[in-house]
């Protein structure tokens, strides 16, 4: 009998088939592990492209959150300090102006120094020093002997009008009235001295010659109509300077009297000059010439109406029922003087 052969043969088969299965099973862990290890991955990259709320993000980092809180203190502390900076930038440099503005020596710097506080008040950052500007501005024009600087002071306040141009615009009135007095009192005293100068010995009457008041009229420059309104607004203190002038020119030599003449001639102009520039300075606001041309009528009634009420005020206050009718010259009854200016 033939047995022998088959043995080695199912053994042959035996080792065969419990390789297969190894090799599978090898290839299944294989496979497993492959796939856990591709959700693993799979979970990180989601979590990685997944954006995380600010807050969640410091809740999981609390250094981050102590690094941002000390940053925005930093930045806070920035920022305060900053405008905190530029301000009293601002405040040295608007002092320093109203400093130079003071000068006497130099009528260039005070010409400079107008401009710079106009240019400082006219900006946003600037509008708390309007008051004061306007203030200093005003003052200015009253003190003021030279002419260019004049001019700068009047071009300035009329820069800030576009900000306030009621608040300017009451400052040029009540400017105005101190502007007509001062120059009735110069031109009262100015005719005395002429009056003195010619010879005549009754310097108590009030009649004045026609030819003094040519000689005014062409010192001032001013129709003799306006001079008359003026006058008549200020009667009381017009005659009262007539009759101090005469009373301190009775005893004055002819060298000391050609003295006064230029000395009350020079001051008649300049008041003049103060005055005349007040009127086109009081023109370019109320006219509301710093705005578009469509937008000027809608500012002029504005200013009728805000005038109006100013006047009222100033009239309760001073015991007037009404308004005295050469209150309301300077934007009413001006016509013939802007006239003669052009």
């Amino acid at each position: 009998m033939r047995i022998k052969p088959r043995l080695p043969l199912f053994i042959f088969g035996l080792i065969t088939l419990l390789s297969f299965h190894a090799s599978g099973q090898s290839v299944t862990e294989q496979e497993a592990l492959t796939r856990a290890q591709t959700e693993y991955y799979r979970a990180q990259t989601s979590k990685l492209t997944q954006r995380a709320s600010f807050w969640q993000s410091l809740k999981d980092s609390p250094a981050s959150a102590i690094g941002i809180l000390g940053a925005l203190v930093a930045l806070i502390s920035f920022a305060f300090n900053y405008r905190v900076t530029l301000k009293h930038q601002r405040d040295t440099q608007f002092f320093e102006a109203l400093k130079r503005f003071g000068d006497k020596e130099s009528s260039t710097v005070r010409l400079s120094a107008a401009v710079l506080i106009s240019q400082i008040a006219a900006t946003r950052q600037g509008r708390g020093y309007l008051g004061t500007a306007l203030d200093q501005l005003v003052g200015g024009i009253q003190l003021e002997k030279s002419p260019v600087v004049l001019k700068s002071i009047a071009i300035s306040m009329a820069r800030l009008a576009d900000s306030k141009p009621k608040v300017v615009i009451s400052k040029i009135y009540e400017l105005n009235f101190a502007l007509e007095e001062e120059l009735i009192i110069n031109l009262a005293m100015y005719l005395q001295v002429l009056r003195k100068h010619a010879g005549v010995s009754d310097l108590t009457n009030a009649e004045v010659d026609p030819d003094f008041w040519s000689k005014a009229i062409i010192v001032t420059r001013i129709p003799n109509e306006q001079l008359d309104l003026w006058i008549q607004a200020n009667l009381q203190t017009f005659y009262r300077t007539l009759l101090s002038t005469g009373q301190r020119l009775d005893s004055l030599n002819d060298e000391r009297l050609m003295k006064y003449l230029t000395s009350f001639e020079g001051a008649l102009e300049l008041s003049a000059e103060r005055l005349r520039l007040n009127d086109v300075i009081f023109g370019d606001v109320y006219l509301g010439m710093f705005l578009p041309y469509d937008a000027r009528q809608k500012h002029r009634e504005s200013m009728d109406r805000f005038l109006e009420n100013f006047l009222l005020q100033r009239a309760a206050k001073r015991g007037y029922e009404t308004i005295p009718t050469h209150w309301s010259d300077l934007h009413k009854g001006r016509p013939s003087l802007r006239a003669a200016l052009n």
